[in-house]
């Protein structure tokens, strides 16, 4: 119950996206930033805690493991499509949900191989989810236009990075957050993996 509860949130934040931003490449009122904010942390909350709760109570199951990613496969795609809302970003939400869903699966496709889940220092569970509601709540501040500027011009002190300086400042994070969370988590699931092979 409490994995489907947490889920629900990150339906109705989804769901205020596509209601406010219909093409997710207009802005939509600030209260929704915050609103996607906080609804996310709620779901890192309840996913957190709802494995915990079921050892506690001697009910967990495969069934409900299975259930829990299951939930956390669709959410990849749910928080894309609120992401996408907050950075106006239009089509390129798609790739959002690319650099989001591969490392989740290749999380899902080391523990099948290994049966242990190993995450790095720096994860996209704990860490990734909070740099994303912390900039949901940072666009409830400053507005979605932000994300639509270039980027050097929303950080002024990159604007000397070749070729990132004219994009919108949506795309230079998808960028930069395939170059510096998804390379890095692949290859450390890459890593992992030999590594349990050979022994």
């Amino acid at each position: 119950m409490i994995t489907l509860i947490g889920f629900m949130f990150l339906v109705i934040s989804a769901l205020l996206g596509y209601i406010y931003s219909p093409r997710l490449d207009s802005a939509p009122p600030r209260w929704v930033h915050f609103a996607h904010g906080l609804l996310l942390f709620l779901y890192q909350t309840f996913d957190a805690v709802d494995g915990k709760q079921a050892r506690r109570t001697n009910s967990s199951s495969p069934l409900g493991e299975l259930f829990d990613h299951g939930c956390d496969a669709i959410a990849c795609a749910l928080e894309a499509l609120a992401f996408g809302s907050t950075s106006m970003c239009g089509r390129d939400t798609f790739w959002f949900w690319v650099i989001s869903a591969v490392p989740f699966y290749g999380a899902t496709w080391e523990s099948y191989f290994t049966n242990t889940l190993i995450l790095p220092a720096i994860n996209g569970p704990t860490e990734g989810l909070m740099l994303i509601y912390f900039a949901h709540f940072f666009t409830a501040i400053v507005g979605a236009e932000w994300w639509a500027q270039q980027f050097g011009k929303s950080i002024p002190f990159l604007s000397w990075v070749p070729f990132l300086h004219e994009i919108p400042t949506s795309r230079a994070v998808l960028f930069l957050m395939i170059a510096f969370a998804v390379i890095p988590t692949i290859t450390f699931k890459i890593g992992i993996t030999k590594k349990q092979e050979g022994t």
